[in-house]
């Protein structure tokens, strides 16, 4: 009801300028337009108006009417586009972030449909969103993939290492991009997982209670285990040097190497730490 509100509202704002035009949606929704404003935001408008293909059948004093097969609701967020006017609501704190992607998909499908380039620069923009590099970056991935956003492509896939993309949610665009998109994000994860876990295994701290018996401290060796494990899921520095990550290897070993802690909050050993997590950022992060 919102959505047919709101298309109404600019139907009737735009007819009371003279529009010489009308597109009417597929449920039934006229929109009052200028065509000089859809020729030149539409290749597809534009070679469809100037060969004048749409003449009115009643005569000049009749608008004529264009049939398209979109709704009301993407029209009018289209219309907001090439307007002068307040642009349509992609984000808002009531509409959840998978919604808005799947309504933004729907505007990149149609104006790729109509050629709409600056609208397409927008949703652009848009699609990078930090919200939803944050949330949904394998599927945000997968739709710059579909319509060959590489730039796009590339800042997503740095941000798919941040989740377990094999336990990632089926979404639509998964079935839609080519098998090489998608291996290419596979061997960045699983490159990038082998690279950091080489810059981890190049160093050992040292523990005055335990380091003589092992390969480095109970500490130290604990959290190589969970690193890897964790890398190999998410390959970044954050998944691994975060505070409560290394807490946990510590406490862990306390029990065995009561000098594991010391070690663990010597200086020269943060430092190394600091260096490891330093190399690790330093390694690719996108795909080629």
């Amino acid at each position: 009801m919102q959505c047919a509100l709101a298309a109404i509202q600019l139907s009737l704002l735009v007819f009371l300028t003279d529009a010489d035009l009308v597109l009417r949606s597929s449920d039934g929704i006229s929109f009052f337009v200028f065509q000089r404003i859809l020729i030149e935001a539409s290749v597809v408008f534009s070679d469809m108006l100037t060969i004048e293909f749409y003449k009115s059948p009643g005569g000049k004093d009749v608008i004529p009417t264009v049939d398209i097969t979109e709704a009301s609701e993407t029209i009018d967020s289209l219309l907001r586009f090439i307007y002068p006017i307040r642009r349509p609501v992609i984000f808002a704190p009531d509409i959840p972030l998978d919604e808005s992607l799947t309504g933004l998909v729907v505007l990149l499908k149609t104006a790729d449909k109509y050629q709409m380039d600056g609208v397409l620069f927008e949703l652009r923009t848009l699609l990078m969103s930090p919200p939803l590099l944050k949330e949904h970056p394998v599927r945000v991935y997968a739709i710059a993939c579909m319509y060959g956003f590489d730039p796009e492509a590339k800042i997503a896939s740095r941000h798919t290492l941040n989740v377990d993309i094999l336990r990632t949610p089926l979404f639509p665009e998964l079935s839609q991009i080519t098998a090489r998109n998608y291996i290419r994000l596979i061997q960045l994860h699983q490159a990038r997982a082998t690279s950091a876990l080489s810059v981890l295994y190049s160093m050992s701290p040292s523990c005055t209670g335990c380091s003589k018996e092992r390969d480095g401290p109970l500490w130290w060796i604990e959290f190589k285990e969970r690193a890897r494990d964790e890398l190999r899921q998410r390959p970044t520095s954050d998944a691994i040097f975060n505070a409560s990550f290394l807490a946990r290897c510590v406490v862990d070993s306390k029990s065995i190497c009561p000098h594991c802690p010391l070690s663990y909050l010597n200086a020269a050993t943060q430092a190394r730490l600091d260096h490891l997590k330093e190399r690790i950022d330093q390694l690719p992060d996108t795909i080629d």
